[in-house]
Formats: structure tokens, C-alpha cells, sequence
């Protein structure tokens, strides 16, 4: 996703895609971050977690955030990058 950002508010929408066969049954965190690279989250702008239910094997689930771009961010071109399972809780 890419956006011209000014600093506010921002609703976020993104889809979690299980492709194993097996249910995930645990509660599923990721991580938002803004960045001026679309390959990385290393010194992105954290803006927040959002978390999925449970998910049957090889299902999807729509999430959507609202968060705020903090003060001070410049001007320019920003990806939003989302890291799935973030906590690191899923056997992968």
C-alpha cells in the first residue's frame, strides 16, 4: 500500500491469509509499521497491533485498524508494511 501521508488519522484494512491446512487456533498479533521502504521493518514508524481470531486452515480474515501518523513524520512517500504473527506465537 502506498500513500501520500499527511500527519492524522488513517483506517488501514489488510488480509491475513492462512495457507497451511491445519486451524490456527491462537490469537494471531501483528504489526504495523510505517516505512520508507517496502522490504523491511527495521526503522519503520510503529502505529500499532492488530489482532486476528482464529482461522481455519487455509482461510482468511479481513482486519482493519485505525491509527494515527505521529507528529514530526516528513513529508513524502510511505509504505504501511504489516508484519504477520509478530509475537511469534504460530510453529511455522
Amino acid at each position: 500500500m502506498r500513500s501520500f501521508l499527511r500527519v492524522g488519522f488513517i483506517r488501514l484494512r489488510l488480509i491475513l491469509l492462512i495457507v497451511a491446512l491445519v486451524t490456527v487456533v491462537v490469537l494471531v498479533l501483528s504489526s504495523l509499521f510505517l516505512n520508507s521502504v517496502n522490504n523491511s521493518v527495521t526503522g519503520g514508524i510503529f502505529l500499532g497491533n492488530v489482532s486476528a481470531p482464529s482461522i481455519v486452515g487455509a482461510g482468511m480474515a479481513t482486519l482493519a485498524k485505525p491509527v494515527t501518523i505521529p507528529l514530526g513524520t516528513a513529508p513524502g512517500l510511505y509504505f504501511v508494511l504489516a508484519q504477520a504473527d509478530a509475537a511469534g506465537t504460530l510453529l511455522e
